[in-house]
């Protein structure tokens, strides 16, 4: 926005001469436009306008207005590429100076159905990415997520009509054939169809650069955007007859794996049916543009000729309102339409609607206006396109900033919440993220301020050569458009996600064609302004200037910044650094990986592998082991894959136990799913996050002294006995191994318990004020940590943990600590919770 705003600023210093010309004709000039047909068109607009109409019809003898476009048109075709270039090196600069999980990441396309084997795609990376071996961390593949989310529905459905229905031998064989497939990952990958694509993690950078060097070169994507690529493609096939594309990866956040099983067809239908959607919209607004002028011009005429050009004025104003509420409704519209596209990306999905949304703009505003008012002897006249083009930029100035200084979206937001929510008597199936939902700030979308942002420029860009003050207008609508957006983003909006830098490239592209736009709008709107020698001159670089920026645009940005002076700039580097992904991985939250992003992964290889014991990576941060290190205890043990080896928080050692309880037949579900919102999912991964702690030092022995001060500990808690460590009223409690349809929703809820009932249960108080009662061995007490003195155990101090059973070997607590593992705790180090 500011780079726009600047080249406004020089714009306007280039268009200097012309501007002195216009304003050298006397005001005479101008009045010869008034054509006396008695209509809101006789009146002509105001001389301080300093338009191109100042001249009079005769035109102008002065060369000056179209050298002035000349000179704007090839600065513009000097910056444009050298702009790309400069976007091009910040994004280098950013891609060395910070490590995301797409540094290491590639992205296949065109593997077969039935390619559900990662090992099989492991190794046809290791031997084919490159010339040397090629070290693969994992492979992500994506399988149909419809299919996966049906099978999840049929077994919700089952569950419910069980609960109903009560169960019956039909009903349990059923549920048992839909919980087949989630029996072990085979069984799984089975049953899930692959949809031909995959995301494969390297461990070093510089493979990875090689490797989309050798995969990713200019012949394979012009072979691909020819749709040519299974004929001509040069590099190695996939079981010696599939064409693979392999590309450098989205981040995790930015992949929408639900839509990668859509059709290229399917994609291609939607796309033509939302271009239809604005094709018909753009129609309807000429229709009601024109329908306005008519109705003006029919009743009006005989006020116009009495009252001056105010009626014109009014009129010009009613029409730029009414194209106003035309965009806001459209941008909904459209916007709707193109979630609906199936895009691979976020990204993608909002460059689309990048592309749309400045169509609909430009053609509504700019191309509108001068179908509307084609007559040039109309031009100058009052309601007609200057006083159009004042009034719509008028408009576009100001509404938007003032949109959101009064808060008008969430002031609507709020109006519409209270009219479904009664704070003073909520409903009581209300939930508390249900709740909070009603009252958190909403998502911002940044595609359209993009589009906002081209709209503003290019208006004032295409009406430049024949209203001077329109660029000056422009300038003045970005700067306050510019602190009304961040304004917005930091005070009226959730954090939004990471938008790539694909969508600035997008919108360079448009600015090159509204360059291309610039050229014809020099032939249309300043040729008649000039007499007949210097028309000849401008209508002879109209064409060129309408042709280079479409030339440039098909060019690739390297052949861009050649062609126009960027071989004197220094050229790329790599962007490629030493960091290895198994220490990268550390810095990054779960949500941030491509296994815990894809909801087949989480919700079914996750919750099945940990539940054998046959997980690969840490459940609560996603983390891989390296092979060159040992596993560390926090990575190897967690409450997905039942009662594990647990280790002593005071001495580190592991004392063994029995055999596991019997393992659930269900996955479990959780609440960070790919298609929430980052921050949620954030929220979310802290509970679960493992400390630095955790991992033992190596270079100490472990001991600990006794003369050690205890860390962590409330003052009262070494006054007075500790409660003992039984189930008692007030205590709080983890509810736990609940398998009767219907009950499973309460494990793992913390409830209060109440009092002891007749039958031997305990009657609990749950989180919503609901009472249940509960048998003994569903309860397990939730207790803090206190007085641990050694140097491993400092940390745990203050901590709430879980108990699990005690264990006589050892004669202290088996307990689930804050991050999800076991440890051994001695009974005097533990604090019963209560309400």
């Amino acid at each position: 926005v500011r780079f726009l705003g600047i080249l406004c600023v020089v714009l306007f210093a280039l268009q200097l001469p012309s501007y002195f010309v216009f304003r050298s004709f006397p005001e005479e000039a101008l009045e010869s436009w008034r054509n006396h047909s008695h209509t809101k068109r006789d009146h002509p607009i105001s001389w301080d306008y300093i338009t191109a109409g100042n001249t009079g019809p005769h035109g102008s003898d002065a060369c000056w207005p179209w050298v002035c476009a000349l000179v704007t048109a090839l600065l513009m075709l000097f910056l444009l590429p050298q702009y790309a270039r400069l976007q091009r090196q910040l994004r280098q600069q950013i891609d060395r100076r910070q490590v995301d999980p797409d540094d290491f990441a590639l992205f296949l396309d065109g593997l077969p159905s039935d390619a559900r084997d990662e090992d099989e795609i492991k190794e046809f990376i290791e031997k084919h990415g490159r010339p040397e071996r090629t070290e693969v961390v994992m492979v992500v593949i994506s399988y149909d997520m419809e299919v996966f989310q049906q099978m999840l529905h049929d077994i919700k459905e089952a569950k419910e009509e069980m609960a109903e229905s009560g169960e019956t031998p039909a009903l349990e064989e059923r549920l048992k054939e839909l919980r087949r497939p989630f029996r072990s990952s085979e069984a799984l990958r089975a049953a899930l169809p692959c949809t031909g694509q995959a995301v494969v993690v390297l461990r070093s950078q510089e493979e990875h650069r090689e490797v989309i060097e050798q995969w990713d070169n200019f012949f394979e994507w012009l072979m691909n955007l020819t749709q040519c690529l299974k004929i001509n493609s040069r590099t190695t096939r996939f079981r010696k007859r599939h064409v693979v594309r392999i590309t450098r990866a989205a981040n995790p956040s930015d992949i929408l794996w639900e839509n990668l099983s859509a059709s290229h067809q399917l994609r291609l239908w939607l796309r033509a049916k939302t271009y239809g959607f604005v094709a018909v919209t753009l129609i309807g607004c000429l229709l009601i543009v024109v329908s306005i002028n008519w109705i003006l011009d029919h009743f009006m005429g005989n006020k116009a000729e009495r009252k001056g050009g105010g009626w014109g004025t009014f009129s010009s104003l009613l029409v730029a309102f009414v194209v106003m509420m035309i965009r806001i409704r459209a941008s909904l519209t459209i916007r709707r339409q193109v979630m609906q596209q199936k895009h691979m990306t976020k990204t993608g999905r909002d460059v689309s609607l990048l592309a749309k949304l400045s169509l609909f703009y430009l053609t509504c505003y700019c191309v509108i206006a001068m179908l509307v008012n084609w007559e040039a002897r109309f031009w100058y006249t009052a309601g007609n396109l200057v006083s159009d083009i004042a009034s719509l930029m008028t408009f576009n100035c100001i509404t938007i900033p003032l949109y959101i200084l009064f808060s008008c979206k969430l002031l609507i937001r709020n109006f519409m919440r209270d009219q479904r929510l009664n704070l003073e008597k909520p409903p009581a199936t209300l939930t508390q993220s249900q709740f909070q939902t009603f009252f958190e700030l909403p998502d911002m979308d940044q595609t359209r301020p993009f589009a906002k942002v081209i709209l503003t420029f290019v208006m004032g860009f295409i009406f430049m050569p024949i209203w001077p003050y329109a660029i000056l207008i422009a300038a003045a609508a970005l700067f306050l458009e510019y602190w009304a957006f961040k304004y917005q983003l930091l005070r009226q909006s959730k954090r939004p996600y990471r938008q790539s830098v694909d969508v600035a490239y997008a919108a360079l592209r448009i600015l090159y064609m509204a360059l291309a736009g610039y050229g014809f709008a020099q032939e249309i709107l300043l040729t008649p302004s000039l007499s007949v020698d210097q028309g000849a001159w401008s209508s002879s670089i109209s064409l060129p200037l309408l042709v280079l920026p479409l030339l440039l645009l098909t060019m690739s940005m390297r052949l861009q910044r050649l062609l126009c002076g960027g071989f004197l700039c220094s050229g790329s580097e790599s962007t490629s650094t030493s960091v290895d992904y198994y220490a990268a991985q550390r810095f990054w939250a779960k949500h941030q990986k491509y296994h815990t992003t894809n909801l087949v992964y989480l919700r079914g290889f996750e919750m099945i592998d940990a539940a054998a014991k046959k997980l690969r990576y840490d459940p609560r941060t996603g983390n891989l082991p390296s092979p060159e290190l040992p596993v560390p205890v926090s990575s190897t043990s967690g409450r997905l894959g039942g009662l594990t080896d647990a280790v002593d928080v005071e001495t580190g050692e592991s004392p063994g136990r029995e055999d596991s309880e019997e393992l659930e037949e269900e996955p479990e579900e959780t609440e960070a799913i790919a298609d929430e919102d980052p921050a949620a999912l954030a929220m979310e991964e802290i509970k679960h996050k493992v400390p630095w702690h955790d991992e033992p030092d190596s270079g100490e022995d472990g001991e600990s002294s006794e003369d050690d001060e205890s860390s962590g500990e409330d003052s009262g808690d070494s006054d007075g006995e500790m409660p003992p460590l039984v189930l008692r009223a007030g205590a709080l409690v983890r509810i736990r191994g609940l398998q009767k349809a219907g009950a499973e929703e309460f494990n793992g809820q913390t409830c209060t318990l109440l009092q002891p009932a007749a039958d031997g249960k305990w009657i609990c108080q749950l989180r919503d004020g609901r009472k249940a009662a509960m048998a003994p061995q569903h309860l397990q007490l939730k207790a803090k940590i206190v007085k641990l003195r050694s140097s491993q155990g400092k940390v745990y101090n203050s901590t709430i943990c879980t108990l699990i059973r005690f264990d006589p070997k050892v004669e202290k607590w088996l307990v689930e600590l804050f991050t999800g593992i076991e440890a051994h705790v001695a009974a005097e180090n533990l604090l019963a919770l209560t309400s």
